[in-house]
């Protein structure tokens, strides 16, 4: 019902027609009234249900029995009456003192109405507007439940959707996983790490307190197949209206209603995605950041380190990738806990990132290992094989500032990653060739230049082209030496000798100079990233 206060009421004409005249629980005047009913029986258990005003005679009760009176005010506050208001002295029937300390001792608000006014004209007055307060309010929740269906239907996503709520009711709020994780969230205009500040006092409270800290409004929210998580909403200023706690309730059948078929611990991981978008994008401070991460579950301490995974190509499990990634996220989060190495993981533009917190550990070559073996103890345990992936790991930051500057590149060298030969990790602490190159895939020089440098050679169904280029590589890779570059390719130095005259005939080359032979191992690092891209472009 559309709840109208004890003070709006003293307020209304009819009221200021008879005089009010506060008698008891003036500091609680603000306290809601949902109806009105009159009563003069001297014990009026089970007669109410809690927030009426009351309108008495006191007829019914005795005349000079004192406790009858105080027992009167205890049966009423027993079933939680917002307001009783009864003739006054100036009708020669003044309410009994003994009901006046009553109501002063349980602070329950008592008016004397101190000139006729007919009960049921009160009772007319309190309940239309009641109604009006009702419908008004229906209409409002309408209009919002319309607003967020059609939000749903045009595309729109769970922030979207939660800073509409957000927006509407004036206040933060954020959807919880199961496990009580904030996996999105609006701040309404506030800083996002007094939100979070807002949202440790709540959970703190329901850990040990056990229920919400005053101020919070908790709304299940369901999916087809049970609970989902729950919608939060954090009083700020002043207490919820009654529109705001109707539109919470309605927002949470919604967000039910959108989340479907994504599972909580999918939509937590691509809620991490999001977060390190911002980060990446230089959207949050170090503050920000932690009270982000915070929400997620995330309690790391020491250096942050980041790691890459990324599709060599697409996957031979039985799931699509997207799915094979959604699978391998779950798992690399219980590998990792089982490390005792905090994790906070999720799906960037088709890879996954996560960043480890060392603690007292340093960055070096055997954790660096030991976050590697862990990455790849979670892939096979998914079935997903050591050629399907590449994995790319640092550099390590001090802060989230730091380590947001840092994903950008480290996407690059992920990309860069799955196109070299296999081995257990890339070590992206520092940026590599393979890196620089990658970064300029978009670049026509890099397409022009490798063209250039290879000529014939590009057409890789030649078996001979191919064996020319393996040779360039290995005579790159060993300096130029050409025993190590024999040894490497099984070739006996005069096959090698051989190759090289061909080679050096075919692109009319001098592989002696360390710049010619610089130059085309650019070009043949650059080759796979290149028919790679131009592979994409074309299934496009």
């Amino acid at each position: 019902m559309g709840a109208i206060s004890v003070r709006e009421v003293i307020d209304m004409p009819i009221m200021r027609r008879a005089l009010p005249e506060i008698l008891a629980g003036a500091d609680r005047l603000d306290v809601g009234i949902r109806w009105v009913h009159v009563i003069d029986a001297q014990r009026p258990q089970g007669l109410l249900k809690g927030g009426e005003l009351v309108l008495t005679t006191g007829v019914g009760l005795p005349r000079d029995d004192a406790e009858a009176h105080r027992r009167f005010v205890r049966d009423l506050c027993e079933q939680g009456v917002a307001a009783v208001a009864g003739p006054g002295a100036k009708f020669g029937t003044a309410i009994p003192e003994a009901m006046i300390d009553e109501a002063r001792r349980f602070d329950l608000p008592l008016v004397a109405l101190n000139r006729f006014v007919r009960f049921v004209e009160i009772t007319e007055a309190v309940h239309g507007e009641i109604m009006a307060r009702e419908l008004a309010l229906l209409r409002e929740t309408d209009r919002f439940l319309r607003r967020l269906t059609a939000l749903v239907y045009d595309g729109g996503d769970i922030p979207a959707l939660l800073h509409e709520v957000a927006t509407t009711v004036q206040a933060p709020v954020a959807l919880e996983s199961l496990d009580h994780r904030i996996v999105s969230h609006d701040s309404a205009g506030l800083d996002d790490d007094v939100v979070m500040s807002m949202w440790r006092h709540h959970r703190m409270s329901e850990d040990f307190e056990g229920g919400p800290a005053p101020g919070v409004h908790i709304v299940p929210v369901r999916v087809p197949g049970g609970p989902w998580g729950r919608l939060v909403c954090f009083e700020v200023d002043a207490p919820l209206p009654d529109t705001a706690r109707r539109v919470i309730e309605h927002a949470a059948d919604v967000l039910g209603f959108a989340l479907g078929g994504q599972g909580e611990s999918e939509y937590v991981s691509r809620s991490t995605g999001s977060f390190l978008h911002e980060l990446a994008a230089g959207r949050l401070d170090d503050a920000s950041a932690r009270a982000r991460v915070g929400g997620l579950g995330f309690a790391g301490e020491g250096l942050l380190l980041p790691f890459i995974a990324s599709w060599r190509a697409a996957p031979t499990t039985r799931l699509a990738p997207d799915r094979a990634w959604t699978a391998l996220i779950r798992r690399l989060k219980r590998t990792f806990a089982d490390e005792r190495l905090p994790l906070l993981v999720g799906p960037w533009e088709g890879s996954i990132v996560g960043i480890v917190a060392l603690g007292a550990r340093e960055a070096d070559t055997p954790t660096l290992d030991r976050v590697a073996e862990t990455v790849h103890a979670a892939r096979r345990q998914e079935r997903i094989g050591e050629e399907e992936i590449a994995l790319s790991i640092g550099p390590p930051s001090k802060s989230w500032v730091d380590l947001g500057s840092t994903l950008e590149v480290l996407a690059v060298a992920g990309g860069a990653a799955a196109t070299q030969p296999v081995q257990p990790w890339h070590d992206a602490r520092r940026m590599s060739v393979p890196t620089l190159l990658y970064g300029l895939l978009g670049n026509p020089t890099l397409q022009a230049f490798v063209q250039q440098q290879l000529g014939d050679l590009l057409n890789g169904n030649n078996r001979r082209n191919r064996e020319m280029i393996e040779t360039i590589r290995e005579l790159a890779v060993n300096g130029g030496r050409k025993a190590d570059a024999a040894r490497s390719l099984h070739l006996t130095r005069q096959s090698l000798y051989y190759r090289i005259e061909r080679i050096e005939e075919a692109l009319g080359v001098d592989l002696d100079s360390g710049e010619t032979l610089l130059a085309l191992h650019l070009a043949i690092t650059a080759l796979p990233m290149l028919n790679q891209r131009n592979a994409f472009l074309a299934g496009r």
